[in-house]
């Protein structure tokens, strides 16, 4: 990062602000091209992601980010997707009208959203084996889950 001026905020997220990954402080570094490395760290379940950054405060230059995996965590993520998969899975992927859902018995009294891809909740409710997407526009989506004890689950899906 550079800044000639006072510095400012930028923040990162998941698919389109469905999962925000905080702010990070960018300091004022004395010039446009005067280079200094900021770095965050964050934890995320094992998966397939669209990567965002916002500039929330300030002016700086942007010179490149790099996501790099934590040693020794490859496993337990993915056990852990490995669990999550098993607790819920969409049919059929791409959809049309109805999305169909497969869930463990432990999402009982879960909720859900449907987030399209600029990261506004279209649907939600309490989660059942079914939902009706016939009325949103075609795109890609996300469903998020919040389980009762509030995690989390969000799978992709495609509405035709």
């Amino acid at each position: 990062m550079a800044s000639g001026a006072s510095g400012g905020t930028i923040s990162s997220d998941l698919n389109a602000g469905a999962i925000q990954l905080g702010n990070t402080t960018i300091p004022a570094t004395g010039g446009w091209q005067t280079w200094t490395t900021v770095s965050k760290t964050v934890s995320i379940t094992a998966g397939t992601y669209n990567f965002g950054v916002y500039a929330q405060t300030g002016g700086y230059n942007l010179n490149w980010v790099r996501i790099s995996k934590v040693s020794g965590a490859r496993s337990a993520l993915a056990t852990l997707n490995s669990r999550d998969d098993a607790q819920l899975s969409l049919y059929p992927n791409p959809v049309s009208q109805e999305l169909q859902l497969a869930t463990a018995p432990e999402l009982a009294g879960s909720t859900y959203r449907v987030v399209n891809a600029v990261g506004q909740a279209v649907r939600q409710g309490a989660l059942g084996a079914a939902i009706d997407v016939t009325a949103l526009p075609a795109g890609l989506y996300l469903l998020v889950v919040t389980t009762k004890d509030q995690q989390t689950l969000s799978r992709r899906f495609t509405k035709l």
